[in-house]
């Protein structure tokens, strides 16, 4: 394990020791509960002695921008375990902020990592993307959408759902006259019957969660473009 190896794990370790990204308050029961692991540590990072890196959820909220337009939802828990695992619970679901400017009865989030420069355990223009995983978009939909309206050529269910990419097809359809009308509520479970496809019933917290874990690809390998449609 190189030296740089080493410093991301612990900082990914030290940031995760259960501590929110946000205040310590009690916020309830988590809507949704992903893991993964760091699946590839290649070189192109840069992460000081003094500095975290962090894993969050990010909302692009223009597909079609050639620069991503992200927004971090910062109502999430990170948790990190030895050697590389990690855990992220979201308490709410996105906001308006964080859903298409061109259609917001959606959203489409991504696990990302950065380096959090200026120890503020937010995202802001000082800090660096530095990985995540561009393969696997997190979609949430306000209701159900039909693969004419969805910009991966697919259908949409309400609620949290999965869109690998690059997708066989990722348009936007024509600008409607959408409105944000409040956030569908996420139903607890306690069978798989009542998730979607690639989602399973989480004993622990009876959320909905996808099968699959997030592997975050760290480096130079990394290419943040991957999560827009912009040729």
């Amino acid at each position: 394990m190189t030296r740089l190896t080493a410093a991301i794990l612990l900082a990914l370790i030290t940031a995760g020791c259960g501590d929110p990204l946000v205040d310590a308050d009690y916020r309830g029961e988590p809507i949704l509960r992903l893991v993964g692991r760091i699946a590839s540590l290649r070189g192109g990072t840069d992460i000081g002695a003094d500095e975290e890196a962090l894993v969050s959820m990010f909302w692009n909220t223009d597909l079609t921008a050639t620069t991503p337009a992200l927004v971090e939802q910062r109502s999430v828990s990170t948790n990190v375990e030895f050697p590389n695992a990690f855990e992220v619970l979201v308490f709410d679901p996105p906001a308006e902020e964080h859903l298409l400017t061109s259609d917001p009865r959606l959203g489409v989030g991504f696990l990302l990592v950065y380096v959090d420069r200026d120890g503020d355990r937010v995202y802001g223009a000082a800090d660096d993307i530095i990985g995540g995983n561009v393969t696997k978009a997190l979609v949430w939909a306000v209701q159900d959408l039909d693969a004419a309206s969805s910009p991966f050529g697919t259908d949409i269910p309400t609620g949290f759902s999965l869109v690998n990419l690059p997708a066989a097809e990722c348009s936007m359809p024509p600008p409607d006259d959408h409105h944000f009308t409040g956030d569908p509520k996420v139903n607890s479970c306690t069978t798989d019957d009542v998730c979607p496809p690639d989602f399973t019933c989480d004993a622990t917290y009876r959320v909905c969660v996808p099968r699959d874990g997030f592997d975050l690809v760290i480096g130079d390998e990394f290419d943040l473009d991957r999560t827009t449609c912009a040729p």
